[in-house]
């Protein structure tokens, strides 16, 4: 069990900030990433320029770029992989620097799991993640935020418009790999049809399904449309799933020890965990899997949408080098 290392943002920037920190961030022209940048005058920060794309042969296939506003060898660098690109990209950034501080709030979550276990086995001094609320989402269709609606499938919001492919996230393969008898967390979110096409994907095999809905929610209310949108999953795995459980929007903590207490209780089972919801309990379920090989993460590669932001709100940060000792 890891106990929640979480800095008001104030406090950190008081007490834990210094200028020996740079800040790996993704697109900063998404309101919730330049915030970040815009509150920490003066800092440091890599940019990441990431892409995924279905090749001919149907893989999915993942280059990035990245850039900095100050002078280093890691400015302007192309890498063709998460494998080995990725690898290179850490080992030159551990040279360079000890503390690094993640933005999560922007980063597909292909990339973010990836990087997260490709820096797994540095030596680092710090490593902080950092997540900008969003307050309001564009709105795909008006759902009633309340009661049990079977129509409703895809959620309240316009988040992702399609999707690559089902799969593991690279350098996060399970060391098991096995589908015999197996237990499956979904962290849901206010899409629908992504659990839903999971389960199709995986319902052969499962034998347990747990779903969890964050509550408390980013913002009140939000819980209520996820489990109105959930309703089909629900419905299709009842003989399969316990209650409805419940974890914290904004604590990856409480997401790893939720895993952690589940591995507990279904002993030798395997362990798959889909993060369809908030970027704080996916962080959590992405640092349980970068823990344990036998867990595996297992997803949709969504294409997200370049603009799902309407307002932002408070910026939380997350301590994270426990995880990594």
């Amino acid at each position: 069990m890891y106990a929640n290392r979480e800095y008001s943002f104030d406090y950190f920037m008081q007490n834990v900030y210094n200028n020996e920190y740079v800040i790996i961030t993704t697109n900063l022209s998404n309101e919730r990433s330049k915030k970040l940048i815009d509150s920490i005058p003066k800092c440091r920060f890599i940019e990441v320029f990431y892409t995924v794309s279905m090749s001919l042969e149907k893989t999915i296939d993942d280059e990035f770029r990245v850039e900095t506003n100050y002078n280093s060898i890691i400015n302007n660098n192309n890498y063709k992989s998460l494998d080995k690109g990725l690898f290179d990209f850490v080992q030159i950034l551990n040279e360079k620097h000890k503390k690094i501080i993640i933005d999560i709030s922007s980063f597909h979550l292909r990339f973010l799991g990836a990087f997260l276990a490709a820096i797994y086995g540095c030596k680092w001094e710090s490593i902080i993640c950092t997540y900008t609320e969003p307050t309001a989402y564009p709105r795909a269709k008006e759902i009633s935020p309340t009661g049990y609606n079977k129509n409703v499938s895809i959620g309240g919001f316009d988040l992702n418009s399609s999707f690559w492919g089902y799969g593991e996230i690279p350098n996060l393969k399970t060391v098991t790999n096995g589908h015999d008898n197996f237990v499956w967390i979904v962290f849901l979110g206010f899409e629908g049809k992504r659990a839903d096409s999971v389960y199709t994907e995986i319902s052969d095999d499962v034998k347990n399904v747990i779903p969890v809905i964050t509550y408390p929610s980013i913002h009140p209310g939000w819980a209520n449309y996820a489990f109105d949108a959930n309703q089909l999953l629900f419905e299709k795995t009842k003989k399969y799933s316990p209650d409805i459980q419940y974890t914290d929007a904004t604590n990856p903590f409480a997401a790893y020890n939720f895993i952690e207490a589940v591995e507990k209780d279904h002993n030798k089972q395997h362990i798959i965990i889909s993060p369809l919801g908030t970027r704080p309990v996916s962080l959590g379920a992405i640092l349980y899997a970068v823990k344990h090989e036998e867990a595996e993460i297992y997803f949709d590669t969504p294409k997200e949408s370049s603009s799902n932001i309407v307002n932002v709100g408070n910026i939380h940060v997350y301590d994270i080098l426990s995880f990594y000792n």
